[in-house]
């Protein structure tokens, strides 16, 4: 009788012990298994079978040699039989994050899940899906909402976890604009100080707003006041595309308050000669503010035009 005939004799008896489905009959296997595996992968013996009927411990303890002596690449296969038997390798004292790194590649929000809803880590989780999370963070924004809001609804203790990593990336505008622009969804789901987002944002974007937009075009999320805390009164004159005047009429026009515009210019400037705050404060006199003096503006007024002349 050959080796190869003996090796056959062997294999059908393992496997017919091993569908008998007792936990005995599966013992009995497991250990002749434990002699043979190596003889049955040379062999060309189905590596799903030859993994079956092994001891978890032994996949796990052997992984690298099973993938060597496999004619062909297996370690997707080998991924999917950790997913089926997760809690039988959980039982065998091997961690969920150490089964993590072998059962799937992670190509989506869903496999995100499935590995928190089998215990791995929040940190080892977003370890492993570093790829993802840069492609959805440079290409899809909202892709990297739908991802966290799914995680969190999966487990929602995790919710402080997504948020640390959202700090630790407000370096990168697109995630930023998305925070910003969801503000509703982001601080309906998460507890997130989205003031400090706003303050990023305004950092990337509000000079945009002087140039290419209006301030009726900012985010619901930042009123007018709160754009207004950025910047000072001459850096407004410096970037505004018309005068101060007209930058305070589109002010008033998005909402904004005229007391506080009217307080900010007379903090920082006060009754200046400069024209462009005259007209301002004329502006804001015009629409009822009554924080500016008149009897001092039209003075200040009067005094700059005799200068003029």
């Amino acid at each position: 009788m050959d080796d190869k005939t003996s090796l056959d004799e062997q294999w059908y008896r393992l496997a017919d012990k091993f569908d008998e489905g007792t936990l005995q009959s599966k013992r009995v296997v497991n250990y002749g298994m434990t002699r043979n595996w190596r003889d049955f992968m040379r062999a060309g013996y189905n590596p799903r079978d030859v993994i079956k009927m092994m001891f978890k411990e032994d996949v796990w303890t052997n992984y690298k040699e099973i993938l060597s002596l496999a004619r062909e690449n297996i370690e997707a296969m080998i991924g999917e039989f950790i997913l089926e038997n997760w809690n039988e390798f959980v039982d065998c004292g091997i961690s969920e994050d150490s089964l993590a790194e072998r059962c799937i590649e992670i190509s989506d929000s869903e496999d995100m899940c499935l590995l928190v809803r089998k215990g791995v880590s929040l940190k080892k989780v977003l370890a492993l899906s570093k790829d993802l999370l840069d492609a959805y963070s440079e290409d899809s924004p909202d892709a990297l909402m739908t991802a966290f809001i799914e995680i969190r609804d999966c487990k929602p203790s995790l919710s402080d976890g997504l948020v640390s990593w959202l700090e630790e990336h407000r370096d990168n505008q697109n995630i930023i604009e998305n925070v910003v622009l969801n503000a509703d969804i982001w601080c309906e789901k998460f507890d997130i100080d989205i003031d400090k987002y706003i303050d990023d944002y305004l950092e990337f974007n509000g000079d945009l707003y002087f140039k290419y937009y209006t301030l009726k075009d900012l985010p619901k999320c930042i009123p007018p006041s709160r754009f207004l805390d950025n910047y000072t009164i001459e850096r407004i004159m410096e970037l505004s595309r018309d005068s101060l005047s007209q930058f305070v009429s589109n002010y008033l026009i998005a909402g904004g308050d005229k007391d506080a515009i009217a307080a900010k210019i007379l903090a920082e400037e006060s009754y200046s000669s400069n024209e462009e705050i005259l007209d301002a404060l004329s502006l804001l006199l015009e629409k009822g503010c009554k924080l500016i003096d008149e009897r001092k503006l039209r003075s200040v007024i009067e005094e700059q035009n005799l200068h003029d002349d």
